[in-house]
C-alpha cells in the first residue's frame, strides 16, 4: 500500500519490492571513500546554470528573515562571500540570491514555503561536498549546518542533519561507539546517508544507511514527520540510499552505532614500477579478506612533474596488530617487490578517523575548513571527479 504521504513526496508506486542494496548498486560506480586518494586532474569549472529569477521585493526578503530563527545571509552582507561556498572551488561562480541557516526544522519549512511561494530555485546543504554542485543554486540555500548536535543513548545515536562527520566520530568516541561512514572530515551526514554512505568500517557494519533506524523530514507540503521501518515505510526505504535524497529535508537521523574503542591501520607504497604486480595482488586479495579489512590501493601521479608517481595501499583493520600483520603477509608476498615504505599501528577509533581524513597530529578543530571552526586547518578542494559509467 502507498503510503498517504507518497504523492507529496513525489513516490506514485512502491519502491520496496526492488531490493535496497539493488537500488544501490545501480549507481554505486565511481564512490571514493578515502580523501587520502590520490589527486585528481580538475575537470574544469562549470558556470552556473543560467535560470531567470522571480521578481522579489525586499520586503519579501526581510519577511522571510523575521521568519527565521536562524540566520539569512543575502549578497550585501559581510558574511556573503564565505557563506555560499561549497567545499570544491569548481562552484565559485555560483551567486545564490539567498543563504538560509536554518536552526530548526520550523525554519526549513519557512524556507521551502517561501520557495514554492515566489517559484524560486532552492537547493539543501549540509556538508557542500556534491561532487555536481547540487549543494548550491542561483536562488535559496537552505543550510542546515546550524542543526548539528548529537547524542548518544544505550546503543543509539540521534545526529543533527548539519553535523560533519569528524564531529560524528568525535561525539561518539567519548561514549566508545562508532557509525560507519565516510573519511573526508567536512562531509555532512546528511548527503552521506541519504546517498548511502560508504567508508573504511562499511565491510565490517555495512553502509551508514544500513544503520539508519529514523529519520525526521521536512516534506515539500511543509509537513515534518519522523519515519522508520514502521511509519511511512516506504519514505524511509527512499532516504536509505534511494533518488539523491530528493524526497524531501531531513533534518535529523538516529542510527545504530557500535561498541568500539581501538582499530589497527596501515599504510604501503611502492615504486611506480611494481604497480601492475600490486594491482594484480591487491585485486586477488582484498576481496577475499575478512569483513573486518577495509582497504584501498590507489595508483598516484603527483601535481608536480619532478616527482615520480607511485602506488599506495592504505587501511583500517576491526582488531588488532597482529592479525592484521598476517593478512598483509598474505598480500605482500603475492608482490613481485617490498614495499618502499610500511606503516602499521593500532589507534584509537577518533584518531583513526583523523588520519583516514588526512588530519593526523592535528586536533578536531583543526579538522574543519577555516570557515567552520576558528582552528580549522583543512583546505578547500579544486578537484572533480567523474564515473567511468554515467
Amino acid at each position: 500500500m502507498r503510503s498517504k504521504h507518497a504523492e507529496s513526496i513525489g513516490l506514485h508506486r512502491p519502491l520496496r519490492y526492488m531490493g535496497r542494496r539493488e537500488f544501490l548498486a545501480l549507481g554505486a560506480a565511481g564512490l571514493l571513500a578515502s580523501c587520502q586518494s590520490g589527486p585528481i586532474a580538475s575537470v574544469g569549472t562549470p558556470g552556473p546554470t543560467v535560470t531567470k529569477l522571480p521578481p522579489l521585493s525586499d520586503a519579501d526578503w526581510s519577511a522571510l528573515a523575521k521568519s527565521l530563527n536562524g540566520t539569512l545571509v543575502r549578497p550585501d552582507s559581510s558574511q556573503y562571500a564565505t557563506a555560499r561556498q561549497l567545499f570544491s572551488a569548481r562552484f565559485d561562480a555560483v551567486h545564490p540570491v539567498g543563504i538560509a541557516y536554518c536552526a530548526s526544522p520550523a525554519d526549513v519549512r519557512a524556507c521551502l514555503a517561501f520557495a514554492h511561494k515566489f517559484s524560486l530555485p532552492f537547493a539543501v546543504r549540509a556538508g557542500g561536498h556534491s561532487y555536481e554542485g547540487y549543494s548550491t543554486t542561483m536562488g535559496l540555500v537552505v543550510d542546515v549546518t546550524r542543526m548539528n548536535t548529537v547524542s548518544v543513548n544505550a546503543g543509539v545515536a540521534t545526529v543533527g542533519a548539519g553535523t560533519r562527520l569528524i564531529d560524528v566520530y568525535s561525539s561518539l568516541a567519548r561514549q566508545g561507539v562508532i557509525l560507519p561512514a565516510g573519511s573526508c572530515s567536512t562531509v555532512g551526514v546528511a548527503g552521506l546517508t541519504l546517498g548511502g554512505g560508504t567508508g573504511v568500517l562499511g565491510r565490517k557494519f555495512g553502509l551508514t544507511c544500513d544503520n539508519l533506524l529514523s529519520a525526521q523530514v521536512v516534506l515539500a507540503n511543509g509537513q515534518m514527520l519522523m519515519c522508520d521501518a514502521s511509519h511511512d515505510a516506504d519514505l524511509f526505504w527512499a532516504l536509505r540510499g534511494g533518488g539523491g535524497g530528493n524526497f524531501g529535508v531531513a533534518t535529523s537521523f538516529t542510527f545504530r552505532t557500535h561498541s568500539l574503542s581501538s582499530l589497527s591501520l596501515f599504510t604501503f607504497t611502492w615504486p611506480w614500477n611494481t604497480a601492475a604486480s600490486v594491482v594484480d595482488a591487491w585485486q586477488n586479495w582484498a576481496p577475499h579478506a575478512p569483513d573486518e579489512l577495509w582497504s584501498n590501493c590507489v595508483l598516484i601521479a603527483p601535481a608536480d612533474k619532478g616527482t615520480a608517481p607511485f602506488v599506495v595501499v592504505n587501511g583500517v583493520y576491526v582488531g588488532n596488530v597482529d592479525p592484521l600483520n598476517s593478512l598483509l603477509t598474505q598480500f605482500t608476498t603475492r608482490i613481485s617487490a617490498p614495499p618502499a615504505s610500511r606503516y602499521v599501528t593500532g589507534a584509537s577509533v577518533l584518531n583513526t578517523m583523523l588520519y583516514e581524513a588526512g588530519c593526523s597530529g592535528k586536533t578536531v578543530g583543526q579538522c574543519h575548513l577555516p570557515t567552520q571552526d576558528p582552528q580549522g586547518q583543512v583546505q578547500r578542494d579544486t578537484s572533480g571527479v567523474k564515473s567511468d559509467y554515467f
